[in-house]
């Protein structure tokens, strides 16, 4: 196993109390396999990423729990031995490239810093090449001439294929993509996704993809963990979770995904009654019973913990155990 996370939980301590984006969450994401995080906004995906990266500052910390990278807990270095891990050993790619990549610099210069930083035995000729190779390698033309490019002369499709680049210049054991797509038209979306597919299958990549999209996550997951107020409450394959969701939650996300095969036009699409509750003031019991068409009184007075209701597949749903 590649990364293994466990109990992790990250919290902020703010003028209005402590709050816990992250509670008690736990998965695995084993050598050239992909793990999508899904769920809606603020249900905790990115701030899992970004303690895992361990990007978290004042006012937030990792109050608890193991983050253990080919057996070393991440956790426990320090800072300094934590800046060799990043873009080494761990990379990541942000949601907007254009608030990623520094504008006043050249797209070379950046992903040279990268190499520099974290292979320093390489020479300016060799670190250069390299350069070149991690464009060619993400589909950019014109490689040699793309890197005295800036940023802002680029269009969004080939921003986000730089930072792949980027983030695959040391060619990482594990590949964070927080909401890489979102940005970009759908054409794109699909070349970057296929292209994040090849390059899993070049390099043996592990991904840890972040979603709220569930076509994305059928198109790039093996196993799927599904998110809300900071738990995980469904985790399974793919195809576990599409084909038999257990979560009302889950369901309902499943149900969101608008019909290719529908002939009605004014068929409205299905939606989620409610709104993700403020981490400030969350529901007593399953935090999702506000939304929930299933929820019993039992729900709304005691948290159901995530149980294996199957042969690897987790829930955390009390209709799911069977108990009402």
């Amino acid at each position: 196993m590649l990364l293994s996370v466990r109990n992790l939980k990250t919290i902020f301590e703010t003028d209005k109390g402590v709050i816990t984006a992250v509670n008690g969450v736990s998965f695995d994401i084993d050598h050239g396999k992909t793990l999508c995080l899904v769920g809606e906004s603020g249900s905790g995906k990115s701030i899992t990423s970004m303690s895992i990266m361990r990007l978290i500052d004042k006012p937030g910390k990792i109050a608890e729990g193991e983050i253990i990278l080919d057996g070393v807990n991440l956790v426990e270095l320090s800072e300094k031995q934590m800046r060799q891990i990043r873009g080494k050993q761990i990379s990541m790619i942000f949601q907007e490239p254009m608030t990623s990549l520094n504008p006043s610099y050249t797209v070379g210069y950046q992903i040279k810093e990268v190499l520099k930083i974290h292979q320093p035995h390489l020479s300016k000729k060799e670190i250069h090449k390299k350069a070149v190779e991690s464009l060619e390698l993400v589909g950019i033309p014109s490689a040699e001439d793309r890197l005295k490019d800036y940023p802002f002369k680029l269009s969004g499709g080939l921003r986000q294929r730089v930072m792949i680049a980027m983030a695959m210049a040391c060619e990482p054991e594990l590949l964070i993509a927080d909401e890489p797509t979102t940005a970009l038209d759908v054409t794109i979306q699909a070349q970057v996704l296929s292209l994040m597919k090849e390059l899993q299958r070049k390099k043996n990549t592990s991904i840890l993809f972040i979603t709220h999209d569930l076509g994305v996550v059928y198109e790039m997951a093996d196993d799927v963990a599904v998110m809300y107020t900071g738990f995980v409450v469904e985790k399974a394959s793919k195809e576990k979770i599409f084909d038999k969701p257990f979560h009302p939650y889950t369901e309902g996300l499943i149900k969101s995904i608008p019909s290719t095969t529908s002939g009605d036009r004014k068929t409205k699409l299905y939606s989620i009654k409610g709104n993700v509750p403020s981490l400030y003031d969350l529901p007593r019991g399953c935090t999702f019973w506000p939304r929930c068409p299933c929820a019993t009184k039992m729900c709304k007075e005691k948290r159901p913990e995530l149980k294996e209701i199957e042969p690897g597949h987790f829930v955390a749903c009390f209709k799911a155990e069977g108990l009402y």
